[in-house]
């Protein structure tokens, strides 16, 4: 199945934890510009902490995405990433 937003590569991820990240984790994307913490899933607010990751896509969900809507407007997608590499972590 081909996925069609999210494709594998780096991505700048957050995380309140992110010094825990380990390549092998499992970690969760999304469209939103909101505060996401790609660790746990869920938004969150002031995370002040993030790497950028090689991952390779494991699950894409789109039941909730309307193009227009999916940066700030409630209808994002999300997808199941696996860490392939860590590349640097940040502050």
């Amino acid at each position: 199945m081909e996925n069609k937003l999210f494709n594998d590569g780096e991505y700048i991820v957050w995380a309140e934890h992110i010094n825990d990240l380990k390549v092998g984790d499992k970690i969760y994307l999304t469209t939103s510009e909101f505060e996401y913490d790609c660790m746990c899933g869920c938004f969150m607010k002031d995370i002040y902490r993030c790497a950028k990751v090689k991952v390779k896509i494991l699950h894409e969900d789109l039941s909730e995405y309307v193009q227009g809507k999916h940066l700030n407007g409630g209808c994002y997608g999300f997808a199941t990433a696996e860490v392939l590499e860590i590349l640097e972590v940040g502050y």
